[in-house]
């Protein structure tokens, strides 16, 4: 093929010329194109190793050019205008754009449906202790018959819960009033900041949550009337296998569920709709209600494992104090000095005033392993 370059007459020449301009020009690239180059490399490559002279390597290479060319005018003609490509990528963009603004507000719905079905499963739940506990004990005071508790008692033990009841009830109400004529513009946590307006009987109620756990142990273990009045009912079908105590805890689990749900409707409302704002007040009012109650659950907890100390440790000072909290339980070993073998068992309790170490006793009973 070098031998031939050098000789090809003028016509041959602008005939390549003008086949690699035409291909190049009808791509939007330049004549440097490497795949191009490639093109012709092989076209000349193939025309030389197949003519048996000069004049047939002109005439292959002639048609081949020909062929090329006629090629790229047919695809030319296949292919679209650039304006008709634009409008084709400008619809696909705004359907893509649209499917993704329904998907959004599909999941904006869902998630608003989610809150409203789990604000009424809860509000069943707060019924049960209306239904089955508060109004047959007032009941039973009222009639004078059998008083199972105090007044005072049973008002310390449900006028926050009483409360909190009469408030979701009414979110309830609220929520399928808005339900029933939504759209995406619609906001959902307005109804929600009604229910952040209440956090002083939240935190009341969580302040009084350990006296009235309390209260409710002490009454099991004292009152045969009150323990009596719970056996039909606790751990039911009436209660949904729950007890009294663990319904009376479900408030703090709302308040968390509360935070999870916002969030998730947070992320999927776009931020110029109006809601953004009182999705924003909500959840910080609820992280801020969420977190006080996390920290004195930590020292209620703290408290009742002091008291368990306080009956594990035999002889032990006393340690439910005042203003005295475990820091820190460990178990260890001791090691006698000599041998350096192994000598007790112990457990040490470090408090923010004090140390305290215990031996571990092993005692056995006859005819148990």
């Amino acid at each position: 093929m070098n031998g031939y370059l050098p000789e090809m007459d003028q016509m041959t020449l602008n005939k390549l010329n003008g086949a690699l301009i035409s291909n190049c020009l009808s791509k939007n690239q330049f004549l440097m194109d490497i795949n191009f180059q490639s093109e012709l490399k092989e076209m000349l490559v193939c025309a030389a190793e197949e003519a048996k002279d000069k004049k047939e390597f002109f005439s292959r290479v002639s048609d081949e050019i020909g062929k090329k060319m006629s090629q790229e005018e047919n695809e030319k003609c296949e292919q679209p205008d650039n304006s008709l490509k634009a409008d084709q990528a400008l619809a696909n963009f705004i359907k893509i754009k649209n499917d993704a603004e329904s998907l959004e507000q599909n999941m904006r719905t869902q998630i608003v449906l989610e809150l409203v079905k789990t604000e009424i499963d809860y509000l069943k739940y707060l019924e049960i202790i209306q239904k089955y506990y508060v109004k047959p004990l007032k009941a039973c005071f009222e009639s004078g018959n059998k008083i199972i508790i105090s007044q005072s008692v049973l008002n310390m033990l449900f006028t926050e819960i009483n409360s909190l009841y009469q408030i979701s009830k009414e979110m309830v109400s609220d929520f399928n009033d808005r339900i029933h004529n939504w759209n995406f513009s619609c906001c959902i946590a307005d109804i929600m900041v009604k229910f952040t307006k209440n956090s002083d009987l939240i935190i009341n109620y969580a302040n009084n949550s350990d006296s009235i756990i309390t209260t409710l142990d002490k009454l099991i273990s004292t009152n045969p009337q009150f323990r009596e009045f719970l056996i039909p009912i606790d751990n039911t079908n009436l209660t949904n296998m729950m007890r009294l105590q663990e319904l009376m805890s479900l408030p703090w689990l709302r308040i968390k569920e509360y935070i999870s749900i916002m969030a998730s409707l947070q992320l999927h409302t776009p931020k110029e709709h109006q809601d953004q704002a009182y999705i924003m007040k909500v959840l910080n009012k609820l992280r801020e209600i969420y977190l006080y109650v996390k920290q004195l659950q930590e020292r209620v907890e703290k408290k009742y494992r002091m008291q368990q100390i306080q009956k594990m440790v035999l002889g032990s000072p006393d340690l439910l104090k005042p203003g005295r909290y475990l820091i820190k339980e460990q178990k260890a070993v001791m090691l006698n000095r000599v041998t350096m073998k192994f000598s007790n068992e112990i457990a040490c309790f470090l408090f923010n005033d004090g140390f305290l170490i215990a031996i571990k006793i092993y005692q056995n009973f006859p005819f148990i392993k």
